[in-house]
């Protein structure tokens, strides 16, 4: 994001030299970098304070597959992550 920014800096600064509004001088040379360095201390540290940190919990959804018919289950016509038609209860 720095970068990027840093880049349409650069690209204005690039469209006003062309249009003569500014003229090139050593402070508009190094004024990439200075913009580069004050991005780096508004944006990217202060960033790293808010990011989250520590130990996360991850669910997950499990569905139980109860046959009716005695045996062993060979195959399950299912996909993963796709829905499956609710079976009525009361059969």
């Amino acid at each position: 994001m720095i970068v990027f920014l840093t880049l349409c800096y650069v690209g204005v600064l690039f469209l006003l030299l062309k249009l003569k509004v500014i003229k090139l001088t050593l402070w508009w040379k190094i004024s990439p970098v200075v913009w580069m360095l004050l991005l780096f201390v508004v944006l990217f540290i202060p960033m790293q304070w808010g990011a989250p940190s520590g130990a996360i919990t991850q669910y997950q959804t499990v569905v139980e597959i109860v046959p009716n018919v005695s045996g062993e289950v060979i195959e399950v016509p299912a996909k993963p992550g796709s829905r499956l038609p609710r079976a009525s209860r009361f059969v």
